[in-house]
């Protein structure tokens, strides 16, 4: 990926903060141009070789071009709804307000983890390493084996996707869904049952089975 802006311009009122903005506003009002706007050449290389280093050095792990390549075309080759693709997109470009770096602008807000309370909330920490969603990834990868045969849960493929399939796999749509989940109940339930994930997911597939057969009219 070409190197873009850092990552402290996009947070903090770089050149580039007004494109960003503007996408975060079409996808407040639902727009149906935020999924246009999400492919825009101008958004795609706002800050991608700053986010792709800071994952490096989060993770201690160094993708090559072609693997970073891999992770962000699977992203907008996905068919997922708007809210959906704006989660990831902020994930890959780490800039999703957890608790983190909301407190440090509402101090009010504990900076700590919405499940556990016990860390700090960060994206690898909500999403991978809070022993309460650790036991929830358990239960949810016994149900992808059942499916699709043994598979390996790893964090990285947990934040960007499982890369040895396609963006569509049923892995990558379980991955999502879950993701997406995990981030809703933060703000309300702060819990993960299986069971109330089913019934989400349920609603999640039949709204991207119609906008497959919408788009493909």
């Amino acid at each position: 990926m070409a190197a873009g802006v850092q990552q402290e311009d996009i947070c903090e009122g770089g050149p580039h903060q007004p494109i960003l903005r503007n996408l975060a506003f079409k996808n407040i009002k639902g727009c149906a141009d935020f999924y246009r706007s999400i492919r825009h050449k101008k958004v795609l290389n706002v800050g991608t070789h700053s986010a792709e280093m800071k994952w490096a050095g989060s993770l201690g792990i160094f993708f090559d071009i072609r693997t970073w390549n891999k992770i962000w075309k699977m992203h907008l080759q996905t068919e997922y709804t708007n809210k959906i693709k704006w989660l990831q997109l902020q994930i890959l470009r780490r800039v999703l307000p957890t608790n983190k770096i909301v407190n440090k602008f509402k101090p009010e807000i504990s900076n700590n983890c919405a499940y556990c309370g016990e860390y700090e909330e960060t994206v690898e920490h909500l999403f991978w390493e809070c022993a309460i969603v650790q036991q929830f990834w358990t239960q949810i990868y016994s149900f992808i084996e059942r499916i699709v045969g043994p598979k390996v849960c790893l964090k990285k493929k947990i934040l960007f996707g499982d890369t040895d399939t396609k963006g569509n796999s049923l892995t990558n749509i379980f991955i999502i869904m879950s993701k997406n989940f995990i981030w809703q109940r933060k703000f309300s339930a702060k819990t993960l049952y299986v069971e109330h994930f089913f019934s989400y997911a349920r609603l999640f597939l039949s709204d991207v089975i119609l906008k497959l057969i919408t788009l493909n009219k």
